[in-house]
């Protein structure tokens, strides 16, 4: 009304609150093309197409003259939410993926027992677990135990353990006795394929499993049911994606975002389970703990391609790989209890090795 008051009588005032609108929008979220777009296709107004685009462009330079991040990025931080950022910070360049790992990592065995789950799940919080070789499970001498086989969910395990209170109306055998065993040589490789349906229509329809075994359902679990065993090996991802110890935690970030993971195990070189990686290992604030701990201020410096290296020999890359601690950090939430978290620590790369193989001295 004021524009066309002191302006114009004939200017339509419907053109300066669409450029408002997307100016302030502009300024709050930071968005520009995919802004425009909406706000266009949203009113139908092909001809406000300049002004709009002109008032998202200034409303996106001033703001990013106050801070690179939109308002929506500030609330994340103040929240501390889990979000990662879509591109590797240019320190992670300087570590390996087992410097911020994870460590020690709760594993299950491929053929476990039903008491080791219980006490693992009533005492960790762990949402994924490695599921390593039993050790000569095909026969042949040279099968090492401890080998990676696959990852398994804490929701997949408390299925499986709710059949112990399931009832199967006319089947001569439950779906507890069909799973179980009280010798491990008397399971079946194939697992039932019932509560393997039962699964895949609860994570192809994106439905919560109902029939997750409770905490207090754990304590009803009788001393034979604990001695029974269980075959994990149907239920569990056979095929992970997984890294090195040794691998750079640049490229351990791009895989954890492109492949939207949950969990990333690492491995040692005998393709054992030293540690997983979740979005807690990758925050800027462990990293720059990591950093500070492992470097020394004079041995990272800024090349001329802005990538951060350590300024650090063969040999002495070595030497200090050996002497790395672990590092115990909190992890960041809005709950009073802060959890602990113990990563890092002392990795074998292909220089230790072959120090260690030649008897070099470091």
């Amino acid at each position: 009304e004021y524009v066309k008051l002191y302006v114009d009588p004939r200017v339509f005032a419907g053109i300066y609150a669409l450029a408002g609108a997307s100016a302030v929008l502009g300024g709050v979220q930071r968005g520009t093309i995919s802004l425009v777009i909406i706000m266009i296709e949203g009113t139908g107004n092909v001809h406000s197409l300049l002004p709009v685009v002109v008032a998202t462009c200034v409303a996106n330079l001033v703001g990013n003259f106050f801070g690179k991040e939109g308002l929506y990025d500030v609330l994340i931080k103040r929240k501390k939410l889990r979000f990662l950022p879509h591109v590797p910070d240019s320190f992670m360049s300087l570590c390996f993926a087992g410097d911020v790992m994870s460590r020690p990592v709760v594993t299950f065995k491929v053929v476990e027992r039903i008491g080791d789950i219980v006490d693992v799940l009533r005492t960790c919080s762990h949402n994924g677990f490695p599921v390593v070789s039993v050790g000569n499970e095909t026969g042949a001498s040279s099968s090492p135990a401890g080998r990676m086989e696959g990852t398994i969910l804490r929701s997949t395990l408390r299925t499986l353990l709710s059949a112990r209170f399931q009832q199967d109306a006319g089947k001569h055998q439950s779906m507890w006795q069909r799973i179980t065993s009280e010798r491990k040589e008397d399971l079946s490789l194939n697992g039932d394929k019932e509560m393997y349906i039962q699964m895949e229509t609860c994570r192809l329809t994106g439905t919560k499993i109902s029939h997750s075994v409770k905490d207090w359902e754990c304590a009803l679990f009788t001393s034979s049911d604990r001695e029974r065993y269980i075959n994990l090996g149907p239920y569990m991802n056979s095929a992970p994606y997984t890294v090195q110890e040794t691998c750079l935690l640049d490229k351990a970030f791009e895989l954890f975002q492109q492949m939207n993971l949950r969990h990333l195990p690492v491995l040692d070189v005998w393709n054992r389970p030293v540690g997983i990686i979740t979005r807690d290992n990758l925050t800027s604030k462990l990293l720059h703990k990591t950093i500070s701990s492992y470097f020394k201020p004079e041995e990272v410096y800024l090349q001329p391609n802005e990538l951060r290296s350590p300024r650090l020999l063969g040999a002495q890359q070595v030497q200090r790989q050996r002497q790395r601690i672990v590092i115990q950090s909190t992890i960041d939430d809005d709950s009073d209890n802060k959890e602990m978290m113990s990563t890092g620590g002392c990795i074998s790369s292909w220089q230790s090795r072959l120090a260690s193989a030649l008897g070099m001295s470091c």
